[in-house]
């Protein structure tokens, strides 16, 4: 056999145990061999407990906005009224109040 048949066979043989032990090391790591893991996805009591008080919260705080804006917006349109009978008040569909002068 010629050298440079031994060394490129050499060279192969290395190459392929460096590869095998690459692959060995990470199902190891990752223990694909060993341990097989269900998740589950259900949500314990105690975190339930917390989820319902952090959304019975939030909805609170939105239904104090949605309350302070209608008395604002409830506000105005007393003092939109008291103003001037020849005024006459649109509400646009978003919302917004807009003051016009009736001819």
């Amino acid at each position: 056999m010629e050298v440079i048949n031994i060394i490129s066979i050499i060279g192969i043989l290395l190459c392929s145990v460096a590869t095998f032990t690459i692959i060995i090391k990470y199902f190891i790591e990752n223990d694909i061999f060993f341990i097989r893991r269900r998740r589950s996805n259900r949500i314990s009591p105690e975190m339930f407990v917390i989820l319902s008080s952090l959304i019975q919260e939030r909805n609170r705080i939105y239904q104090e906005r949605f309350q302070e804006e209608e008395r604002q917006r409830e506000i105005e349109l007393t003092e939109m009224r008291n103003r001037n009978n020849d005024t006459v008040i649109i509400i646009n569909p978003n919302n917004n109040i807009q003051l016009g002068q009736s001819n």
